[in-house]
């Protein structure tokens, strides 16, 4: 089955993409993790409207480099996991592209 792409994202300004996003489970909101460019690596998770993907807040994610972003089971806590370590990174990983069938 070939995809298609039917939104393209991009970070907030000034930070990266860190790896994973997962929406809440009725659909409305959208969790992603961001970071500062390195050195600095400042972690966020933002929550963006599952609607129309616009940023409605963002939170230190506590740390350094988040990459995982998990809802749980019953929706009632969003948890993030930091890398914490550094990274070197070629380009900015700033746009992240959504697929559907």
């Amino acid at each position: 089955t070939k995809m298609k792409v039917v939104k393209e994202l991009r970070a907030s300004s000034g930070r990266w993409f860190g790896g994973h996003g997962e929406f809440s489970h009725d659909g409305s909101l959208l969790f992603v993790s961001e970071f500062e460019p390195p050195p600095s690596g400042k972690g966020y998770l933002t929550i963006l409207s599952g609607d129309d993907f616009s940023s409605l807040r963002s939170h230190s994610s506590g740390g350094r480099y988040p990459h995982d972003v998990a809802v749980s089971a019953d929706g009632s806590l969003v948890t993030i996991a930091n890398l914490g370590v550094e990274i070197v990174a070629n380009s900015p990983n700033d746009k992240a592209a959504f697929l559907i069938d």
